[in-house]
């Protein structure tokens, strides 16, 4: 089960840096679903956290001119910038604490989910 969520998460992963608008949102999922590909699924899952994390930084240079530009705006009149990006990277640095702690788990013998 680990195998084919750390696969699906890979596949979804690669879609969102095709398409524009809602790719950045699935870096989330894909993470989500990176974060429970512990054991056997162990490399898929950390395929996906670099390939979103790559996404983010690299790919998607929109979000970055939007932060820098809601940022010089929200400097202006004085309220908080939007901080988007970050929040997609927050996601897959969260997605990689759990992936290790499930996996710890795992190699211990302990059932990661059972409590």
């Amino acid at each position: 089960m680990q195998k084919g969520f750390g696969f699906a998460a890979l596949i979804i992963a690669f879609i969102a840096i095709f398409i524009p608008l809602a790719g950045p949102w699935m870096t989330i999922l894909a993470a989500g679903l990176a974060a429970f590909a512990y054991g056997q699924g162990l490399p898929f899952g950390i395929a996906t956290i670099v390939l979103d994390t790559v996404n983010v930084i690299f790919l998607s240079p929109s979000l970055w001119v939007t932060q820098a530009i809601l940022s010089v705006g929200a400097a202006e009149s004085h309220q908080h910038a939007p901080f988007l990006p970050y929040v997609l990277l927050g996601a897959q640095g969260l997605a990689v604490i759990i992936l290790i702690v499930l996996h710890q788990r795992f190699k211990k013998g302990i059932t990661p989910l059972a409590g």
